[in-house]
């Protein structure tokens, strides 16, 4: 991979590249990426140009970024984009958080994670589309493709309320299908605690389900299958 320099800011170079796959199909805020990074302690900002410090600190973390996106997004296109949206995050803070790698990394990990929902949804609806183009698609298929659609509003919305730090890793693990070693080392926590933020996700999504008024079989059910339905168009 190509070593990447760290770019300064949007109105000293130039307009950074705006991805627009934020506009696709079944898209929703990526209200998950931390849109508020605190001082760096109580003594005050740092004296030294903020370009210049931001540089420093963002240079050597690009390509683990980068590989960080990519092994959700499975694209570089995409992954660039993951780390350039979160990067715009950080320089309009204008100061850098207590940890700017775990922050950094995060904040790409929830972008990469809300880039793939809107891929996966856009390649649904574009599936669905051709489906209802057919004159022989069946009545009973056409029901159950509206209940499946039903279904995933009401997932998507019970996951929406879910804590973050709940919701990265019931994405990480359902959606993704990453392993418990795998999710510890992305985002820095013990296996322990992967398993026992998971087990809570599917706790509260299957209560939020069952509170919803759906029939008691497709609340309970393991969330192994209504991940399943979690791309269905919105």
């Amino acid at each position: 991979m190509s070593v990447r320099t760290a770019h300064a800011p949007r109105e000293e170079l130039g307009p950074l590249k705006k991805p627009d796959h934020h506009a696709e199909i079944g898209t929703e805020s990526p209200s998950c990426i931390p849109n508020e990074v605190p001082a760096h302690s109580a003594e005050g900002p740092s004296q030294r140009p903020w370009h210049l410090e931001f540089a420093e600190i963002v240079a050597p973390l690009l390509d683990q970024l980068h590989r960080l996106a990519r092994r959700i997004l499975r694209s570089d296109d995409m992954a660039e984009d993951a780390v350039q949206e979160a990067l715009t995050s950080l320089w309009r803070a204008g100061r850098l958080p207590p940890n700017p790698t775990g922050w950094l990394s995060r904040a790409v990990v929830h972008r990469s994670l809300h880039l793939n929902r809107c891929r996966k949804r856009r390649r649904c609806h574009e599936e669905r589309a051709c489906s209802h183009r057919s004159e022989n698609q069946k009545e009973g298929e056409a029901s159950r493709t509206l209940e499946a659609r039903e279904l995933g509003v009401r997932i998507d919305a019970a996951i929406a309320q879910l804590p973050e730090r709940f919701r990265e890793v019931f994405l990480l693990r359902e959606v993704e299908q990453m392993d418990y070693g795998a999710i510890a080392d992305l985002l820095r926590v013990p296996v322990g605690t992967v398993r026992s933020r998971l087990f809570r996700s599917r706790e509260a999504l299957q209560k939020a389900l069952s509170e919803g008024g759906w029939p008691e079989n497709e609340a309970t059910e393991p969330p192994t299958k209504t991940a399943s339905t979690l791309d269905s168009p919105s």
